[in-house]
């Protein structure tokens, strides 16, 4: 889990390097980024339902395999087409993982201690967001980008070898037929939809391949919808959504973390390229966001029985919405302090939202379903946050056109400082208008939990 969640996460702080080592441009370093996250979030569910047929035990160990081979390779890539594909690699071993573990701590503990297990294994997680960007700051300045990947060695070899000798076979043999036609369908969908719009700066917004693209995308993903209503089995369970709340909860999230993972990604660029920070420097000066999302979580569920869940989880929204309003107000003359209060007021609203919302998410459907919400609520953050990559770094591209592609060339421009003085400003107007674009997609996400949560925890209710 810890490797999973750190590789969506440590390879920001490694942008600029990545791209003067790849000559990579701004659409190759949202691929970089979404091709991992992309295939890892299509994939979980279907890789889920393979894991509990064929072995739990099997399937993170086929995992770990997979994963341990994407990240040597994308150690050693050349070229920025080779580290996205292997960065696509990583996602297929990411999504065998993430469902093993789940199933595998569900099967071997129970009661107390399967509480237990799990606050392990979301500490985990919430470790990997606090190390991944000073972690990888600090190995991208002692050993280049490709330490960000190394790293994953020996922890791969070793959880193997752990894994081999201490996790019990397990499977579950009534599990439904694993459903193939919407795992493809959610991949080229989502694929063509992130494509279009990575391209669209290039080729143009109004471009008839832009349009066409995302027509086919659209069209792909309707299709998507329309097998997974019918299929007995489906891979989505998309009836949950006609529950109020669960889809209150869902895409009111699901809306915040395309704002904070376009954000983080437009934000990476930022203090490197216009602030002027190293790796380490950067990392170090993310982390204020990840402090605070951990202390006001366990805060949050007390404010939301105070407050009631509906503005309990609408207020913490409204503060992620609030510090991207601020971050879209940046200027030439802006330093880190309006970048650190607008960290603040995003990870304090995040912690206060995602606990709540999460118990909505259990709370709203019958036990029976409960693995379905909690898969599909996770499937939805991590679209969410592959779409954000794509839409902010594509106003960011449109709006500051040439400008990236001066910063990159690093100490080389430093002979004409006029001219990195002009690329900064206009990556700065661009910067301004992805986090607008961000805090306006953060406010619909607090709207939709104003709107659609219950002001009280309530009773499973059927889809």
């Amino acid at each position: 889990m810890f490797v999973v969640e750190l590789d969506t996460t440590i390879v920001n702080i490694a942008i600029p390097d990545l791209a003067r080592s790849l000559d990579a441009g701004t659409r190759e370093l949202q691929w970089i980024v979404d091709g991992y996250i992309l295939v890892f979030g299509a994939l979980t569910l279907f890789c889920g339902t393979i894991a509990d047929r064929t072995g739990r035990r099997r399937a993170l160990l086929v995992g770990i395999a997979v994963f341990l081979v994407g990240s040597l390779a994308a150690a050693l890539a050349t070229t920025a087409g080779q580290l996205i594909a292997m960065r696509a690699v990583m996602g297929v071993g990411a999504a065998f993982i993430l469902p093993a573990t789940l199933s595998i701590l569900v099967n071997v503990f129970d009661g107390d201690e399967r509480t237990k297990a799990f606050a392990l294994w979301s500490s985990a997680a919430g470790l990997s967001f606090a190390l991944g960007p000073t972690l990888g700051g600090w190995l991208v300045e002692e050993s280049g980008w490709s330490a960000i990947f190394w790293i994953n060695v020996p922890l791969l070899l070793g959880t193997g070898l752990a894994a081999v000798r201490l996790v019990p076979g397990s499977r579950a043999p009534d599990v439904p037929q694993a459903d193939p036609v919407g795992a493809i369908l959610s991949v080229a969908g989502l694929g063509l939809l992130v494509y279009a719009i990575i391209e669209a700066p290039r080729s143009g917004w109004g471009d008839p391949l832009t349009l066409g693209l995302l027509a086919a995308g659209g069209a792909i993903l309707a299709a998507l919808v329309a097998w997974e209503a019918h299929h007995p089995a489906p891979l989505y369970d998309l009836h949950l959504f006609r529950i109020r709340r669960f889809s209150g909860a869902v895409l009111a999230v699901g809306c915040t973390y395309l704002a904070l993972g376009g954000a983080l990604f437009v934000l990476t660029l930022y203090l490197q390229f216009v602030l002027e920070y190293s790796p380490l420097e950067a990392g170090v000066r993310l982390v204020p966001a990840a402090i605070l999302a951990a202390v006001a979580t366990p805060l949050s569920v007390g404010i939301s029985r105070w407050l009631g869940v509906r503005t309990g989880v609408a207020s913490g929204l409204a503060l992620v919405a609030a510090g991207m309003f601020l971050l879209s107000t940046l200027s030439d003359d802006s330093g880190y302090g309006l970048v650190f209060w607008s960290l603040m007021l995003a990870g304090a609203g995040l912690g206060l939202a995602f606990t709540p919302t999460t118990d909505v998410v259990l709370r709203a459907v019958p036990p029976s379903r409960a693995g379905g919400g909690s898969a599909l609520q996770t499937t939805t953050l991590t679209v969410g946050g592959t779409l954000g990559v794509a839409i902010l770094g594509s106003v960011l591209a449109t709006s500051s056109q040439g400008s990236i592609s001066s910063l990159l060339a690093g100490p080389a421009a430093a002979v004409n400082p006029e001219a990195v003085a002009m690329a900064q400003s206009a990556f700065v107007n661009g910067a301004g208008e992805a986090f607008l674009v961000g805090a306006v997609v953060a406010t619909v996400g607090a709207a939709l939990a104003a709107l659609l949560l219950p002001g009280r925890p309530e009773r499973p209710e059927a889809p």
